[in-house]
């Protein structure tokens, strides 16, 4: 497994400060790669319930970890405009 934390940029990371993705390689069960975020969780918490997100993919590529990045950062970047919240999108 890898974990990249990726350059969001600035005023992307303050919204998501700890926005991972995880990179698990194929095994014994599946010849896929997998894509998952980590840290969403953290900032969409609410009465215990989150999100994350996974993503398969037949092979290793840059584009979808950026993908990944991408998906994660748009309910983030809603969940932080909500009155409210802790993290800002300024």
């Amino acid at each position: 497994m890898e974990v990249v934390d990726y350059g969001l940029g600035p005023e992307r990371r303050q919204v998501a400060p700890d926005l991972r993705v995880l990179i698990v390689g194929p095994g014994p069960r599946s010849d896929s790669w997998a894509y998952v975020t980590a840290g969403c969780w953290a900032t969409m918490e609410k009465d215990g319930h989150g999100l994350e997100f996974v993503m398969t993919a037949h092979v290793r590529d840059q584009r979808f970890i950026e993908l990944m990045a991408m998906i994660a950062y748009l309910p983030l970047r809603r969940a932080s405009a909500r009155p409210g919240a802790q993290h800002a999108d300024r």
